[in-house]
């Protein structure tokens, strides 16, 4: 997976003064000339952005975001941290408000990747490409079970850094093209679907089956025993197999009186009791 690495720098701003406004306008109209966008505001919720360490960051590329990245696990700071392009955090104080958190330097090389990068709007799938991309190449995404024949145009490719996510309507041309990809993808997805409830339904039962076997089984032993005590867990009641488990429970409802006298029994008693068991 390819990383970039780059600085991640922290801030802090009062407003209370002139001087400190001047100052907060100067900041944010260098970090718009830089192409840092939008900050992403925190009101109200403390330091929530603002206690990153400075210095440099390597960060990951398999999922772009417009205004956030995320850092990989061996970065020299802040590893596995999500860091944001520029991040504020805006909370009142005695005499004002007080302006704080993070950004990052966005390089030449991560604003080309921003724009190479393409996103379904509905899936999300990611795809890297110098040309314009119409439509999510994923066949997973228009056959999804959830995706609805008037949300095709959410299906539609944007680059990450276009400034506007809205995808616009399909056009008749689109439309007339893309339904029927649609119809045989869902077609597709439906067979998928009722093959694998087929399988499930079979193993289900099958399994239920295999579990009364053994319950079955568990019960007829007992009771073919003639052993009186063994007999008379069952009849009153007193064994439970826990299929989930695939024990046998003793004393489940009433506690055994002598359990070793019973354990002895279940050992030595025709070959000994095939099953896992617990005395209660």
């Amino acid at each position: 997976m390819k990383t970039l690495k780059t600085t991640l720098h922290v801030y802090a701003f009062t407003t209370v003064t002139p001087e400190g406004k001047a100052e907060w306008k100067a900041f944010k109209a260098k970090l718009k000339a830089a192409g840092n966008g939008k900050a992403f505001e925190a009101w109200g919720s403390g330091k929530k952005y603002s206690e990153y360490a400075q210095g440099e960051v390597v960060l990951t590329t398999s999922t772009l975001f417009n205004n956030q990245w995320n850092v990989a696990g061996d970065s020299p700071t802040n590893p596995g941290a999500r860091a944001f392009t520029w991040a504020l955090d805006v909370y009142s104080g005695g005499r004002g408000f007080y302006k704080t958190g993070h950004y990052l330097v966005v390089t030449d090389e991560m604003k080309d990747l921003l724009h190479k990068r393409h996103v379904c709007g509905y899936c999300g799938h990611q795809v890297d490409s110098d040309a314009d991309l119409t439509f999510c190449p994923s066949e997973s995404c228009i056959g999804s079970q959830y995706l609805k024949a008037d949300q095709l145009h959410l299906t539609r490719m944007k680059r990450v850094d276009d400034p506007n996510p809205t995808r616009d309507p399909l056009t008749k041309a689109e439309e007339g093209h893309l339904l029927p990809k649609y119809e045989a993808a869902q077609a597709n997805t439906r067979e998928t679907r009722r093959l694998a409830a087929l399988a499930r339904i079979t193993a289900d039962a099958d399994r239920e089956v295999g579990e009364a076997h053994t319950g079955r089984d568990i019960l007829k032993w007992l009771l073919g025993s003639k052993e009186p005590m063994l007999i008379d867990l069952v009849l009153d009641g007193n064994v439970l197999y826990y299929a989930h488990k695939s024990e046998v429970g003793f004393g489940w409802k009433d506690p055994v009186e002598d359990k070793d006298a019973l354990d002895l029994l279940l050992q030595t008693h025709n070959g000994g009791f095939l099953w896992k068991y617990r005395i209660k």
